[in-house]
């Protein structure tokens, strides 16, 4: 085999080409040529200078699987960066911002007691609705249509608190996650820098 690329090699130099390639098929037989031919370029190939020394490796084409597989690697490196870079910044604004864990506690209690107070004003108001639902339900009266009118008002306006209610309660439940993830959070960011990291 030495022999055989020596006679090569000597053969393509004094032919006075500066550069050579060398590629193995798929059956493993060697090749020689001063050009690439079309259907080599997707196998691994080996540059080579006049005197036989390596001068560059070219890597074989990429299949398409690996391309895919290479492409998702890059997006979820990409999305880590994203997500450090977020993490980062929002450590940074936590840490700038709160002077120490107890007026984060502190921000958390005020917006759950505003939650909490909403909660209760709607609660009245649904109380009061409930009272005039029922005073007109049992009312007896000469125009039952717009008896009828006024009931399907006042449920409507009920539904409408409720569903109020309801979403003031999701919101005081993700304020009180999230904050308590801050708090969480800024006690790490606390500790982290007392060890020196």
């Amino acid at each position: 085999m030495q022999i055989v690329t020596a006679l090569c090699l000597c053969l393509l130099s004094t032919a006075g080409w500066s550069q050579i390639y060398r590629w193995v098929d798929e059956n493993g037989q060697v090749h020689f040529s001063d050009s690439i031919p079309p259907e080599v370029s997707k196998l691994e190939r080996h540059v080579l200078d006049q005197h036989g020394n390596l001068r560059e490796v070219l890597r074989r084409q990429r299949t398409v699987e690996e391309l895919e597989a290479h492409r998702r690697r890059m997006d979820a490196m990409d999305t880590e960066r994203d997500r450090r870079a977020q993490q980062d910044e929002y450590d940074r604004y936590l840490w700038t911002t709160f002077e120490n864990l107890d007026a984060l506690e502190k921000l958390r209690d005020e917006r759950l007691s505003v939650r909490d107070q909403q909660i209760e004003l709607l609660n009245k108001d649904m109380q009061n609705i409930e009272r005039a639902l029922a005073r007109e339900r049992s009312r007896r009266t000469e125009r039952p249509l717009a008896q009828q009118n006024t009931i399907r008002a006042l449920e409507s306006d009920s539904a409408g608190i409720a569903a109020k209610i309801a979403e003031i309660k999701r919101q005081r439940q993700s304020e009180f996650e999230g904050l308590n993830k801050d708090m969480a959070r800024y006690e790490y960011l606390r500790l982290r820098r007392a060890v020196g990291g």
